[in-house]
């Protein structure tokens, strides 16, 4: 009988693949086993089109170490930290995966399982309804968190890394998996950086890395492990920065690592990215100007009379910068809105299924092919579109709805793309 080999994974975006990105990949490498990415699609957390179509990124995952590449399904990949974090946890527990690797602004994975155990706790729960605060979500959550653990610890919910880790955790906790959590202190530039409306930070496009610093958000000393970069020169940017640099007209030769830009370089002289956000503006704002207010009220996520405020803002806002502002609440994060309006031009309406009902593969290495050989999921897995027309309609239709925002994706390519690639791309294999 073949012996299994250990599996590693790894959720992502690769917007575009960086070298902290790399040394994730390297580390999970390192472990022995094969590496599997639980990639979000053509749309991401943000509530934007990827610079680059999944499956030049799912062939950069491939280039720097990566064993398997598997889709996350849109609703999750285009979801807040909470669903994102549920969905990917689910298809690593489908692929088999004993851990998961991740960047995280702390290394300590028992840190981060406290928080996550203490999230769970019906006492956590009658602390965040007790918060009658304005302040939104976050502010909240992570105030009912110090009550319960202390200042020092809960302030890590503030660190957009280390909360997905959180995020991770109270996923495999909910799920039952048996899963380690594997945390990576994460080098060189925060997370954040750029935005779908152009706000973005400042470059050298010459390539040369700059001084910076890099503080975690809030006052106070944060725990034991936790980093907190001095200002001095930085070898890592983040993914948002790379995306303003070549959205700007920069090169990211220098940036990232050298197998990644290759196929990012074809990519570019393909027309096929970099996909900017801007060219899907005026068919969003004309997707919403023509929704009826009831379409409002079945999108995903709402909250506090958010889809008045939204059918309200489509109305007046002739920019998507002017639609964010008109629809933010003080209790509402600009992130959220984004992904709210995302969530109407794509047509994702609650309810939606809680996990991933299949685990599309769209790429994979000779390793990868082992670890397809040896999956015992309950998961329906899907290599071709014809194996997902054999599932059940409620199967096909999250799978239609990939291939919509897909055919809308192609419209941001600077050579817009035609539809059905989710039809026509094969299967990626590399040695």
């Amino acid at each position: 009988m073949l012996q299994k080999i250990p599996i590693f994974a790894i959720i992502c975006e690769f917007d575009p693949l960086h070298f902290g990105h790399r040394l994730i990949l390297e580390k999970a490498r390192a472990l022995g086993g094969a590496v599997c990415c639980i990639m979000s699609g053509n749309f991401v957390q943000r509530g934007a089109p990827a610079m680059a179509d999944k499956w030049d990124r799912a062939r950069m995952a491939l280039s720097c170490g990566a064993d398997l590449v598997a889709e996350l399904p849109l609703s999750w990949a285009c979801a807040g930290a909470e669903r994102f974090a549920a969905g990917g946890v689910a298809l690593a527990g489908a692929l088999g995966a004993r851990g998961l690797l991740f960047g995280s602004e702390t290394p300590d994975a028992a840190l981060l399982d406290r928080l996550a155990r203490a999230l769970l706790s019906p006492e956590f729960s009658r602390l965040l309804q007790a918060d009658s605060g304005k302040k939104n979500f976050a502010v909240r959550r992570q105030r009912a968190a110090a009550r319960l653990l202390g200042e020092d610890a809960a302030r890590v919910l503030s660190l957009p890394n280390a909360n997905l880790g959180v995020e991770y955790r109270k996923a495999i906790l909910r799920q039952g998996l048996d899963l380690a959590p594997i945390p990576i202190l994460r080098q060189g530039a925060g997370h954040s950086g750029g935005s779908f409306d152009g706000n973005a930070p400042k470059f050298l496009p010459t390539g040369q890395p700059r001084a910076r610093s890099q503080e975690a958000p809030g006052a106070g000393p944060l725990p034991a492990g936790t980093r907190s970069q001095a200002p001095g020169p930085a070898p890592y940017y983040s993914a948002g920065e790379l995306r303003e640099i070549l959205f700007q007209g920069g090169s990211l030769e220098a940036l990232i690592p050298g197998q990644a830009w290759e196929i990012l370089e074809r990519s570019l002289k393909a027309g096929r990215c970099p996909a900017e956000p801007r060219r899907l503006e005026l068919p969003i704002l004309s997707r919403l100007r023509s929704l009826p207010r009831e379409a409002f009220s079945r999108l995903p996520d709402l909250s506090e009379g958010m889809e008045n405020r939204l059918y309200r803002a489509a109305r007046q806002a002739g920019s998507l910068s002017e639609l964010y502002a008109l629809a933010k609440s003080r209790r509402t994060s600009h992130a959220r809105v984004r992904r709210l309006v995302m969530a109407a031009f794509l047509g994702l309406q609650a309810p939606l299924p809680e996990l991933p009902p299949y685990l599309r593969v769209i790429a994979v290495t000779e390793r990868g092919r082992q670890v397809l050989r040896q999956l015992d999921s309950k998961l329906p897995l899907a290599v071709r579109p014809k194996d997902l027309e054999k599932l059940d309609p409620a199967v096909r239709e999250v799978f239609a709805q990939e291939v919509l925002a897909d055919d809308l994706y192609a419209l941001c390519c600077p050579r817009p793309q035609p539809c059905g690639r989710d039809y026509t791309e094969k299967l990626i294999l590399l040695p």
